[in-house]
């Protein structure tokens, strides 16, 4: 206690005991002969002596000393001085507390009755608006928890208002009343007094029951409960509030005697003390929580025979309605299933729609829709009538105006359109037949040639001789395309009876250019593919293919003469009245060139485009021919793209042209799908990215 007292004195009297210790400085310091300051000092001891001369004086001056040093601590040292101030208090309150128990008893008597009447009318008071504010927020669910637990409404509202929880917990050092450690650890303010104060409490409440061998073990505070247990050393205080669960008590004593034997477990292994008491108040908190929220719970659990008479009083109507919904439905479908047979047996009903909706348990019909006469509609409605003797028909069929006048037979009408669509599906395959002969005739016409020029410039005598077998089988193909021209004039060609002879011609043509192919591509060292050797679908593919596989010996033959180096006098022209001169020479010019591109629509070399083209547009002009633009690509990327890519290459060339004041209905852009290789090359330098001029058809052109 001593040592209370002299911190108390420090803290109080720092400013003064600061002052003389500079006074005797100054003094031990002065020059008692200097007369001026010897009257300064004579002044300053007549100071102190005015505030300590005598018993009264010393008294007063103690007293507004100790005032102003209280108002300064309090304001710049407040915890230290609480802590300095708490056990005096604490002594003080347990001397009175001794000294005067009757007396404090008897005092307070009167006010202690009169103040728990008024707080227990203000209690009463407030919970009843609690309980009436829980029930008006929340009556349902009150009532189904009453439901499954078995308890009145009243009784769950009054225990909702009054659950238990754990506020804070104190741990104190006994004796002293000093305040070791607070949980939760958010600081208010009051632990320190509220530490002091049980601890003064507790101490008297031992001393006046030691001779019942009894100790305080709980403070009621109104709202709030303290609960005290406590060891040799130590005071656990739990501030709690609500109404206590069964076994509280047994809760606290279980976990305040689990947390005093982790306490001497762990001293004993070299814990720090404030950690040791910080962390065992935490795990104190947590569990005590736990242990209380869990009584809580099993508390509130329902009982048995609420759960089951609430799943009958839920699952009961439910089934009904499920069982009810089944037959509304079972009877309304029976209803309009037997309405639908006697319709549907109807033979003049076909084709005429009408509804049926059936309601009131199938008590009730109604059909809508359309029929075909009166006397009809009267008839289906007995019928129904008579089928369903018990339900309620609700007619809205409406007569169908006119329907009873007979309609024509228009199948002789539609045979006869269908018969022309066959003709002239038949002509313009027969049309296109043509020109693929006539096409394949004029290329193997030229490549005759191109390869009899080249056999005439050979030096190796099996090159000639192979190029002249070529020839001669070049020559037998012409014959062969002749014959074929003349059958196809026949406008009777793809009559059933010849058409599979016409398609085996075909057919054994077309492979014979492939073959003819074959053995140009592999002379040159070209590639083996791009030939169709195959029996297609039908007379029109297989002209195609043999015009396509005729294209191919063309470009082939071609090559092969510009490698033996032959150049091929330009046609003389001979002065003929025109058209037929001028087309002559665009024909020529026509199978001699061609322009060749890079990338997508770009030329390969600009200055000879533009001389071919000024050429060329020079001879469409001159013989007013229609003339296909026919753009291709190499074998790079999907077909999809490379049919674009052909078809914006021709188109490009068509544009340059029209530029050049040539007519637009003359000229006809294509991209081939079918790639027609004139080289095993791929990439920008491949003569199959190119551009070619064909003949057109008269009349082919768009007007």
């Amino acid at each position: 206690m001593s040592q209370s007292v002299n911190r108390l004195k420090e803290l109080l009297f720092e400013p003064e005991a600061q002052a003389l210790a500079e006074l005797d400085r100054r003094v031990t310091q002065i020059d008692l002969r200097e007369s001026q300051e010897r009257e300064v000092l004579r002044a300053q001891i007549g100071s102190v002596l005015e505030r300590v001369g005598s018993t009264e004086q010393f008294t007063q001056s103690v007293a507004e000393t100790i005032d102003e040093a209280l108002r300064r601590a309090e304001v710049k040292k407040h915890s230290q001085l609480s802590l300095s101030i708490a056990p005096l208090v604490v002594t003080t309150i347990k001397a009175e507390l001794k000294n005067s128990q009757d007396e404090m008893v008897e005092a307070l008597y009167p006010i202690t009755g009169r103040l728990v009447k008024a707080y227990v009318a203000s209690a009463i008071k407030d919970l009843t608006e609690e309980m009436n504010r829980r029930l008006e927020m929340n009556p349902v669910m009150l009532r189904l928890q009453s439901l499954m637990t078995g308890r009145s409404v009243g009784e769950l509202a009054l225990a909702s208002t009054q659950d238990f929880h754990i506020l804070e917990l104190f741990l104190i050092r006994r004796g002293s009343g000093e305040l070791i450690e607070h949980w939760p650890q958010t600081a208010s303010g009051r632990e320190h007094l509220m530490s002091g104060v049980l601890a003064a409490v507790n101490a008297f409440a031992n001393e006046a029951l030691s001779a019942d061998e009894g100790t305080l073990r709980q403070i009621d505070l109104g709202e709030e409960t303290v609960y005290l247990r406590g060891s040799q050393l130590y005071l656990l205080a739990a501030k709690c509030s609500g109404t206590a669960p069964k076994r509280i008590e047994q809760t606290l004593d279980d976990a305040f005697l689990d947390t005093i034997e982790k306490e001497l477990y762990e001293q004993a292994d070299g814990e720090s003390e404030a950690h040791l008491h910080g962390q065992l108040l935490q795990d104190l908190g947590n569990e005590l929580t736990s242990r209380v929220e869990a009584q809580t719970s099993a508390l509130r659990k329902p009982s048995g025979n609420p759960v089951k008479t609430l799943a009958i009083m839920i699952l009961l109507p439910l089934l009904a309605w499920v069982g009810w919904s089944y037959w509304v439905h079972y009877a309304n479908a029976r209803t309009r299933q037997a309405a639908a047979s006697v319709i549907a047996s109807t033979s003049a009903m076909q084709g005429y729609p009408t509804h049926l909706e059936a309601s009131a348990v199938g008590q009730t019909l109604r059909i809508s829709g359309l029929a075909p006469s009166q006397s009809i509609k009267a008839d289906i409605i007995s019928r129904i009538g008579q089928a369903l003797p018990t339900v309620h028909i609700n007619d809205e069929l409406a007569v169908v105006p006119g329907s009873d006048i007979a309609i024509p037979d228009t199948a002789p009408e539609i045979n006869k359109l269908q018969t022309n669509l066959a003709d002239l599906k038949a002509s313009v395959t027969l049309s296109a037949m043509r020109r693929s002969a006539e096409r394949a005739t004029h290329r193997v016409a030229l490549a005759a040639r191109d390869i009899s020029q080249s056999a005439n410039a050979t030096q190796g005598e099996d090159k000639r001789a192979f190029l002249n077998t070529t020839v001669s089988e070049l020559n037998a193909l012409s014959k062969d395309l002749a014959d074929l021209k003349a059958r196809l004039a026949d406008p009777s060609a793809l009559a059933a009876a010849q058409v599979e002879n016409l398609h085996a011609g075909i057919d054994a043509i077309g492979t014979r250019i492939a073959q003819t192919n074959e053995g140009l591509a592999g002379l040159i060292g070209a590639a083996q593919e791009g030939d169709e050797a195959v029996r297609t679908s039908d007379p029109a593919a297989a002209a195609e293919v043999m015009m396509a596989n005729a294209e191919r010996l063309s470009a082939l033959t071609s090559a092969v003469l510009a490698a033996n180096a032959i150049k091929i006098p330009e046609p003389k022209v001979v002065v003929q009245p025109a058209p037929v001169d001028a087309r002559t020479r665009l024909a020529t010019f026509t199978d001699r060139h061609a322009i060749f591109f890079t990338n997508a629509a770009e030329y390969r070399d600009r200055a000879a485009v533009e001389r071919i083209l000024d050429e060329l547009a020079s001879l469409v002009r001159e013989a007013n021919a229609p003339m296909r633009v026919v753009g291709y690509t190499d074998e790079v990327g999907n077909s999809p793209g490379n049919a674009a890519i052909a078809l914006a290459r021709a188109e490009k060339v068509r544009q340059d042209l029209v530029a050049r004041q040539v007519p637009a209905n003359l000229l006809i852009a294509l991209g081939r799908r079918n790639a027609q290789d004139i080289s095993p090359a791929q990439g920008p330098d491949s003569p199959n990215r190119r551009v070619v001029f064909e003949l057109a058809y008269e009349g082919e052109a768009p007007q």
